[in-house]
Formats: C-alpha cells, sequence, structure tokens
C-alpha cells in the first residue's frame, strides 16, 4: 500500500468554486458546487489558426531576458572565489518519500515546480520527465497558468493565440495581490479580447473538461467559451462577495474529448489565473510548470497567503521544486546566506 502523504501549499484547505450554477454543477474535494457548462465535442476540428494582428499595439512583446551581469558586477560577487563549495546536506527522509515514483497502478504522484525562465522554458522539467518515463511510468502537466501565450513559456498544448488582455506578475506588484498557484494574473476589460487553446498536443492523452479558475469582480463580468467551434455560449461568472474574497471557478465539459476552446472578454472585467486540463485517462505522474521568464522569489511574499491557499488544487502536491536566484543573483556582492533566510520567509510568510 502506497502510504505516501498529500502535501497542500501551506495549508489542507481546498479550492471552494463559486456558487453560481450553470446548466448543471459538480462538487470539488470539500463538497462545494462548481459552475458546470456541457458542450457539443467535435474531435475532428480544424486546427487553431490565429488571426493576423497587424495592428502594432496587438503584436507579441520581446521575450523578457533574465538579466545577466556584466563582468565587473561577476568579480564584485566573488568574495568567496577560490574556496571550494561545500556538499549540499542530504535530503530529509520525508523529502525522498515525497518524490518517490508510484508503483504501476499506484497513486499517482503529483509535482508543482515554480520558478523562473529555466523552468518556463522546460529545461529543468523535460529532464524530469525522461526520467519518470524511463521508468515505465506517464506523465502530463495539467495546468495553463496566466502566463499562458507569453514567450517563453512552454504549454501542454498545440497552440495558443491571443489578443489583448494584461498580464500582471505578483514579483513586480507594489502590494500584496490575490493571486492563484501562477503567482500572476491575465486581466482584460476590453471586449473582444480573446484566449484560443487548440488542446492536441498529444493525441493519446484527449482531454474531457477544463477548469477555469478566475478572480471574481465586484461588478457583472460576462465571458463567451466556445469549445471546438460551435456556438459560444455566454456565461456568467461569480461576483465577489462581503468580506473574504473566494476563488472562481468555472467547470467546461465536452460530449467526448475538447479539441479546442476559445475565451471571449463580453462584459466587465476578466481575471483569469489559469486553466486545468482533466484528460480522460489520468498520468501516473504530473508536473504543473508555474515558470514565469524575470520572476523572482519575491512573487510569493506578495500573494495573498489566504486566497493562494484557497486556489490550490484539491488534491494538493505531493512535493514541491523552488526554482530561483537567476535573476537576484545577478547583483553585485551577492550574499547567498541573506538570500537564503529571504526564500525561507518568502515561501512561509
Amino acid at each position: 500500500m502506497d502510504c505516501r502523504r498529500r502535501w497542500r501549499l501551506g495549508s489542507g484547505l481546498a479550492v471552494l468554486a463559486a456558487a453560481l450554477v450553470i446548466g448543471s454543477t459538480a462538487s470539488d474535494a470539500s463538497g462545494q458546487a462548481s459552475p458546470q457548462r456541457v458542450f457539443e465535442s467535435r474531435p475532428q476540428v480544424e486546427a487553431l489558426r490565429c488571426p493576423a494582428q497587424d495592428n502594432p499595439s496587438s503584436r507579441r512583446p520581446p521575450a523578457p531576458d533574465d538579466r545577466l551581469p556584466p563582468a565587473d558586477e561577476l568579480n564584485a560577487a566573488a568574495i568567496d572565489a577560490g574556496r571550494p563549495l561545500p556538499l549540499p546536506p542530504p535530503l530529509a527522509t520525508e523529502v525522498r518519500h515525497a518524490f518517490a515514483l508510484p508503483p504501476p497502478g499506484g497513486d499517482p504522484l503529483r509535482i508543482g515546480v515554480w520558478g523562473d525562465s529555466h523552468v518556463a522554458a522546460g529545461f529543468i522539467t523535460d529532464e524530469l520527465a525522461k526520467h519518470v518515463e524511463a521508468q515505465g511510468l506517464s506523465v502530463a502537466t495539467r495546468v495553463l497558468p496566466a502566463s499562458a501565450g507569453r514567450p517563453g513559456v512552454r504549454l501542454p498544448v498545440r497552440q495558443v493565440c491571443k489578443s489583448g488582455w494584461q498580464f500582471q506578475p505578483a514579483y513586480s506588484a507594489p502590494e500584496q495581490r490575490q493571486v492563484g498557484p501562477a503567482l500572476a494574473d491575465l486581466r482584460s476589460a476590453n471586449a473582444g479580447d480573446y484566449l484560443w487553446f487548440d488542446l492536441r498536443h498529444h493525441a493519446e492523452r484527449p482531454v474531457r473538461s477544463v477548469r477555469i479558475q478566475y478572480l471574481p469582480a465586484r461588478a457583472a463580468t460576462t465571458i463567451g467559451v466556445r469549445v471546438d467551434d460551435g456556438v459560444e455560449a455566454r456565461l456568467e461568472l461569480s461576483r465577489r462577495e462581503q468580506g473574504r474574497v473566494i476563488p472562481g471557478e468555472l467547470v467546461v465539459r465536452g460530449s467526448s474529448s475538447i479539441s479546442t476552446l476559445k475565451l471571449r472578454v463580453l462584459r466587465g472585467e476578466v481575471v483569469l489565473q489559469g486553466i486545468t486540463l482533466d484528460y480522460e485517462s489520468p498520468s501516473d505522474v504530473t508536473i504543473d510548470v508555474f515558470g514565469l521568464p524575470s520572476a523572482t522569489v519575491g512573487g510569493w511574499s506578495n500573494a495573498d497567503a489566504e486566497y493562494l491557499r484557497r486556489s490550490i488544487d484539491p488534491d494538493g502536491y505531493d512535493a514541491i521544486i523552488l526554482e530561483y536566484g537567476t535573476n537576484e543573483g545577478a547583483v553585485g556582492r551577492f550574499d547567498a546566506s541573506a538570500y537564503a533566510a529571504m526564500l525561507a520567509a518568502s515561501v512561509t510568510s
């Protein structure tokens, strides 16, 4: 029997879905009703094509680069140059247990990975996936973070089309923000702004439903949803309640597999925080990737802790990986001890 303990970020609280009912409802692990809509699937729909965008304001911005320090800063940072680096301490037993691969047919292993451009581009997670697959286990990524459609961010989809939308990462926010696991928002108040996905990245792993996570607004908000180029449905998102804010979630199901998903702003300000893919057959190992080019660990300290806990998937994660330091370290006289203390404070606040 696999006795692995399911870890959650900061708390065991499950996601609380909005109370809006559309068509039918589903329940999450906490028993809360999630708004749900069922669409007719057309698995043979044509491949997604992005509309031509000749307006200079709508062109994709250049990919942000993690800053590389000049030679003089590197020399100034070499405080301990020439001294051998100590070996890292061995991993604690509970950490090694959390990353233990499941036996065939056992409970799935769920891993969350956060970091900067090295994570966003897949350099680290690709190697991790290869190691897992070499053991005869299947690997999948379920979450499409708010960074979808940005340069340097790899996603488990065939195509992404996006027009408009403002990307707002928590790491550069001047104050605390109510963000989900992606530590960023995708925001738009412009009717017509769209976000499209072709979900046929792996033919052997069809998507049966998607869960759209969003930040509820105080005013009425409406989005248009199309599945497989069918008729667009106008869906009202839940409003912000008095007191604490509960993350919103809208479930979109297909009559069979979903090939393309199209979202469009119709009214109000829409704040998307992520999309979770539910496959027809679960994989042995899930690796959800939350990498942002130019990100620093400050995104954790800028996130509203209670809201973030409520945004975490009800199943949580068995283990997490944090990869930061490239951008923080690109300064003169980098203090590793001070950075380690700041990193610990950011993820435990």
